[in-house]
């Protein structure tokens, strides 16, 4: 797995796709920081499920 507009699709993220790219890139430093923290499978998971959750969040989805 990776990064990117796909996989952040496949865990739930939604919006376009320029806003999701803006999301992962922001997200760069802190996914390089991950990779050398964790194995690749679990830094993939944390970056996409933040990405995912973040975008739910800003698109009112969630719930308090």
């Amino acid at each position: 797995m990776a990064l990117t507009i796909e996989t952040v699709k496949s865990y739930g993220g939604v919006g376009p796709d320029g806003m999701i790219q803006a999301k992962i890139d922001a997200f760069t430093d802190t996914y390089n920081c991950l990779l050398s923290s964790y194995s690749v499978a679990l830094a993939d998971d944390i970056a996409n499920s933040y990405i995912a959750g973040s975008l739910q969040t800003s698109s009112g989805e969630a719930q308090t």
